[in-house]
C-alpha cells in the first residue's frame, strides 16, 4: 500500500492526477529533437525555394526568349505576378511554421533540462502555434487548388466550344 501512495502523491499535483515521469521526459527530448531536425530541413526548404520563386520570371523569360510558341507558357505569363505573389505568401507561412517548430524543439529541450516551468509553457504554446499556421495555410491552399480547379474546367470548357466546328 505505500507504494501506491507514493505514486498517487506523487502524480496528483499536476492537472487533476497527471503528473510528468521519466517516460514522458524521455519522449520529450526524442521528439525535440526530430522537431530540431525537420524545422531545419523546413528552412532550407524555405530558402531554395525563395531563390527559386526570384527566378521564375528569369526561366519564363528565356524559354519565350527560345522562340518556342508553347501555349501552357502563353496562358501562364500574364497570372504570372499573381502565382509569384501567392507563392511567396505560402513560403511566408511555411517560414513561420518552422520557426514555430524550432522554437517548439528548443524550448521543450530547455524545460526538460532545466526543470523550467516557463519555457514548458512556452513550448507547448509555440507547437499550438505551429498547427495553427499550418491549419490555416491548408485551409487558404485547398481553396487555392478549387480556385484553379473551376478556371481549368471552365477555360477547358470555353475553348473546346470555340474549337468545336459548327455544323
Amino acid at each position: 500500500m505505500p507504494i501506491f501512495d507514493e505514486n498517487t502523491a506523487q502524480h496528483s499535483n499536476f492537472f487533476g492526477g497527471l503528473g510528468v515521469t521519466e517516460a514522458m521526459k524521455r519522449n520529450w527530448m526524442s521528439i525535440s529533437k526530430w522537431a530540431l531536425f525537420f524545422s531545419i530541413l523546413g528552412f532550407i526548404y524555405v530558402g531554395l525555394s525563395v531563390l527559386m520563386l526570384g527566378s521564375i520570371g528569369t526561366i519564363f523569360q528565356m524559354v519565350t526568349a527560345m522562340g518556342d510558341e508553347n501555349q501552357i507558357f502563353a496562358t501562364i505569363a500574364p497570372y504570372l505576378t499573381y502565382i509569384t505573389a501567392v507563392s511567396g505568401g505560402v513560403l511566408v507561412g511555411w517560414f513561420f511554421i518552422n520557426m514555430y517548430h524550432l522554437n517548439f524543439a528548443t524550448q521543450i529541450q530547455r524545460a526538460v533540462k532545466n526543470t523550467d516551468q516557463r519555457a514548458f509553457e512556452s513550448a507547448w504554446k509555440s507547437l499550438r502555434n505551429h498547427f495553427r499556421v499550418y491549419g490555416i495555410l491548408t485551409c487558404i491552399l485547398i481553396l487555392l487548388y478549387l480556385i484553379v480547379f473551376v478556371v481549368v474546367v471552365k477555360t477547358a470548357t470555353a475553348s473546346s466550344e470555340l474549337s468545336s466546328p459548327m455544323y
